[in-house]
C-alpha cells in the first residue's frame, strides 16, 4: 500500500499519477487510452479511489492525505500545477491552461501515441518510486 500512497502524492502531474495507478491494478496503456480516454480527470480520479477501496488499507490515515493530495490537484486549473521549467508542458496544453485539471479529459493530455504516453508516464512514477522507497 505504500506504493499507492507514494503515487498518489507524488509531484507529478495528475494525469500520470491516475494511469500509473489504473497500470498498478494491471491495466494495460491500450486498455486505459481506450477505456478512460474519454473519461474527465475527475471521474477517472474517482474511479481509481474505487478501485483501490478492494485493497486492505495498511495507514487509513497516509492513504486519506495521499487521495487529499492528489484530489487538491485536480481542483486547480492546469496553470497551477505546470512546473516552472516545463516550457515544453506550457507550450502542449496552452489552450487548456486556464481549464480545472479535474474537468479536462485523459485524452486532452494524450498526444498522437497514449499508449507510449501512459507508458512513459508510469516509467516516470517508478523512477520517483525507487528513489523515494529505495528499493
Amino acid at each position: 500500500m505504500k506504493i499507492i500512497c507514494e503515487t498518489l502524492k507524488s509531484d507529478n502531474y495528475p494525469w500520470q499519477i491516475l494511469a500509473s495507478i489504473l497500470m498498478k491494478l494491471e491495466f494495460t496503456p491500450l486498455e486505459i487510452a481506450e477505456r478512460y480516454g474519454n473519461f474527465k480527470m475527475e471521474r477517472l480520479y474517482e474511479l481509481c479511489i474505487e478501485f483501490l477501496g478492494f485493497i486492505k488499507i495498511i495507514d487509513e490515515e497516509e492513504y486519506g492525505k495521499s487521495i487529499q493530495i492528489l484530489e487538491n490537484k485536480l481542483k486547480n486549473p492546469l496553470r497551477n500545477i505546470i512546473k516552472k521549467g516545463d516550457s515544453g508542458a506550457k507550450m502542449r496544453y496552452e489552450s487548456l491552461l486556464d481549464y480545472n485539471i479535474g474537468e479536462m479529459y485523459l485524452k486532452d493530455v494524450f498526444s498522437d501515441s497514449p499508449t507510449k504516453n501512459i507508458s512513459d508516464w508510469n516509467f516516470r512514477i517508478n523512477k520517483y518510486l525507487k528513489e523515494k522507497l529505495d528499493f
